[in-house]
């Protein structure tokens, strides 16, 4: 006899959707920063390498050839320097040399991966701590922060992530670290990696196998749950070169796909299976992306020196 009820149930489960399946954006984004000019006023930018949207939907450029970190309060074009001097490099405590990554934690606190290594603000102030306990602190283009003040940043060197422990200042492999390669427990150019702290995942823009890679925290290996290794494509369950990743608070991931001028959008659940395309032209020179309260999603184009908002709609 067939269990009637089991039977109802497992139909609404097949035909629950998933939050995210429904969401939208404006095609035709909005300018909220740059003029699409090269530039040093507060209105314009200089090779700007990365962003960040902070708790209050606040917006950090990272402003590469001006040394400085501009922040954006919403609907302001203007943007004020939070940190670093413009067109003064260097690395003392009140300078900077062309930052290259920018995170806001939960403490309010500013940290700036640039030429020399790693920095940390107190938004502010003028002058910040520079953490000299790393091992190979150079070369990181993107950065997160646990609410801890515990740092996660790729090593280029030895193709690892590494974490870096605040309260002793150490740090200690969690994804990678043997050497570049396209097996389970490597990573080839990591260009963007994102943290789900509920579940100590790493979702990784494993950018030259053109592959989004999961790895737990500390594990020995990942897998991949979109794109094929090694394979570039545009198909939707294909990417060309995944340059940055996202994760909201449904845990839906945003995935900036630059060989394809696109951001993808991979709905929870999804495993190594199809992606939406939710942002298309124009995203030509694109390094970065971010997502506000509302979900609005924010892309950094390098040239013409802009970041451009998609709004949610739905």
């Amino acid at each position: 006899m067939v269990n009637v009820s089991l039977l109802l149930f497992s139909i609404i489960l097949i035909e629950m959707p998933r939050l995210g399946d429904s969401f939208s954006w404006n095609t035709v984004p909005e300018i909220v920063a740059g003029n699409g000019t090269y530039g040093s006023d507060s209105y314009t930018f200089g090779y700007p390498q990365s962003i960040f949207v902070g708790s209050d939907d606040s917006l950090y450029v990272a402003d590469c050839d001006n040394h400085r970190v501009q922040k954006f309060l919403q609907n302001s074009l203007n943007g004020t320097t939070v940190a670093g001097t413009t067109g003064v490099w260097g690395s003392n405590a009140s300078l900077l040399s062309c930052p290259r990554a920018v995170y806001v934690n939960i403490q309010n606190k500013l940290y700036v991966a640039d030429g020399y290594g790693i920095t940390i603000w107190i938004l502010g102030t003028s002058n910040s701590s520079r953490i000299n306990s790393m091992i190979y602190p150079y070369n990181i283009y993107t950065l997160y922060v646990d609410n801890n003040g515990n740092i996660y940043y790729f090593e280029y060197y030895t193709y690892a992530i590494r974490l870096w422990i605040a309260a002793n200042m150490s740090t200690t492999i969690v994804a990678g670290g043997n050497g570049n390669g396209y097996g389970s427990n490597q990573l080839s150019y990591v260009s963007g990696f994102t943290i789900d702290s509920s579940t100590n995942m790493i979702y990784i823009a494993n950018s030259n196998a053109y592959t989004i890679v999961a790895w737990p925290i500390g594990a020995t290996k990942g897998s991949i749950v979109f794109g094929k290794n090694r394979t570039s494509g545009f198909d939707n369950n294909m990417i060309g070169y995944p340059r940055d990743i996202k994760q909201d608070k449904y845990k839906n991931l945003y995935v900036l796909d630059t060989n394809n001028n696109r951001v993808m959008f991979l709905c929870e659940g999804l495993a190594n299976t199809t992606g939406r395309t939710i942002a298309t032209y124009p995203l030509t020179d694109s390094i970065g992306i971010a997502l506000d309260s509302n979900l609005n999603l924010y892309v950094l184009r390098e040239y013409p020196y802009q970041v451009q908002r998609y709004t949610r709609i739905k």
